[in-house]
């Protein structure tokens, strides 16, 4: 297993970020979502979304939908 040093020297921005999120008190790892956006459409992206919120119910309650962290990588463009 590497160091988190070695780590942070090999780790893309939105990499660190989501490893500084993890470590939140108030954010359940299960709520982040990672999405590399390089190159969709935006039919891609409506479905990576569906999806992403599909796969991730494991954190909604009985009281209702629980909020999920996305971070979107490697955004230049959204085609259509």
């Amino acid at each position: 297993m590497a160091s988190a040093a070695a780590t942070a020297r090999t780790a893309t921005p939105t990499q660190i970020q989501k490893l500084a999120l993890c470590g939140r008190d108030d954010v359940d790892p299960r709520q982040i979502v990672y999405l590399p956006a390089d190159g969709m459409s935006a039919r891609d992206l409506t479905r990576a979304i569906v999806i992403g919120r599909d796969l991730t119910r494991s954190v909604d309650t009985s009281s209702g939908a629980t909020r999920r962290v996305w971070l979107l990588d490697e955004v230049t463009s959204i085609d259509g």
